[in-house]
């Protein structure tokens, strides 16, 4: 038991208001969430002008409390936008296949997704954090 509390807070520290940082943010993570998929508004404007501007949808797994990774802005005002937390982790699947048809049922139920939590650095990336997925897998009832 003293084994599993100290690699678990080794892993991330809880901020005064509830947000999880996960540190060192180049391992690999479990979390558990709904998975869902985001109707947003994309390029050119993200949703400033909805006639011109595209819709765009996104997997996302939607947690319980917001989650972060380390990170220095460029400016101390811009903190807040370059290093903001999310609820919403967008999901991205470095095969390019996306979820399998088997996955695709698990939308709105409670899954666990395992990958890296990344930084995002493009407006294409449509929110702060995105992570790359390794697996995804259903959360019995029970659980």
């Amino acid at each position: 038991m003293k084994y599993w509390i100290l690699s678990l807070m080794s892993l991330y520290s809880q901020t005064a208001v509830g947000q999880a940082i996960f540190k060192p943010a180049d391992q690999q993570i479990e979390l558990i969430g709904i998975l869902s998929i985001v109707h947003v508004y994309g390029p050119p404007g993200y949703g400033a002008d909805t006639k011109r501007d595209t819709k765009v949808s996104y997997w996302a797994l939607e947690l319980p409390s917001e989650i972060n990774v380390a990170c220095t802005p460029d400016l101390p005002e811009l903190a807040e936008v370059q290093c903001g937390p999310t609820k919403k982790p967008s999901l991205f699947f470095p095969d390019n296949k996306g979820l399998k048809a088997r996955d695709r049922k698990l939308i709105g139920r409670r899954t666990k997704v395992t990958g890296l939590l990344r930084r995002s650095t493009t407006n294409s990336q449509m929110t702060p954090i995105y992570i790359d997925v390794v697996d995804i897998a259903p959360i019995p009832a029970s659980h």
